[in-house]
């Protein structure tokens, strides 16, 4: 059965993690500030993992476009072969990795985590339960949405940065060499080394680092 969120209110999205990534896009939870993320704890040798990841695959191709990620957790850290044999050779358009963790106890797989786009916890429970894809739906008010095109094409004048390029760290000490090329609402849009664009809210960088970025307007 699905739980509300009002009974787990102080979870945050920051108190999971997700392990390492088998398939898909890799995984990095501090990247996500801003978006809707699902979190599917599963097993690869449990009669229904096959059919939770087929669900969850077609929730994540129904709503990316409008900021959702989803990320299925094989939760008994079994060899990679396992995970081709419930895949099958398809495509399961989502990011799949292997273990993971949580605050929240859980006896059964597969269980769902949904997160809002402020990382609040506002859904635990079945992929499958008839709340899952209305909680989907609640946690991508306000999301931010992915760019249509990350990098530059080739003769495309550059967007000029606002702060050059340089090592930003985040409040949990993590960081990430980049130039800021734009502030929006609370969150400032980063190009990284690779010319890779990636939008993070303000409030989860250093102190140090949210000083600088309040003295340049937003745009």
């Amino acid at each position: 059965m699905a739980t509300l969120a009002a009974i787990v209110p102080d979870h945050q999205l920051s108190e999971w993690s997700v392990g390492k990534t088998l398939y898909g896009k890799e995984a990095k939870l501090e990247e996500l500030g801003g978006q809707g993320v699902v979190i599917s704890f599963w097993s690869a040798s449990a009669k229904d993992g096959a059919k939770s990841l087929a669900l969850l695959g077609k929730i994540n191709r129904s709503y990316q476009s409008r900021g959702l990620v989803v990320i299925a957790a094989e939760m008994q850290n079994l060899e990679k072969v396992e995970v081709d044999r419930v895949l099958g050779g398809n495509d399961a358009g989502l990011t799949i990795t292997q273990g993971g963790r949580g605050p929240i106890g859980i006896s059964d797989l597969p269980h769902s985590f949904i997160f809002d786009s402020m990382g609040t916890l506002i859904f635990s429970g079945l992929p499958d339960d008839a709340g899952f894809e209305t909680a989907v739906k609640k946690a991508l008010v306000n999301a931010r949405r992915p760019s249509v095109s990350t990098k530059s094409n080739p003769g495309e004048k550059k967007k000029a940065d606002l702060i050059p390029q340089r090592k930003w760290v985040n409040s949990e000490g993590k960081d990430v060499v980049a130039a800021v090329i734009a502030i929006k609402k609370g969150y400032i849009l980063f190009r990284k080394e690779n010319g890779d664009e990636m939008s993070y809210p303000i409030n989860k960088l250093s102190k140090e680092d949210q000083k600088l970025v309040r003295r340049i307007p937003a745009q």
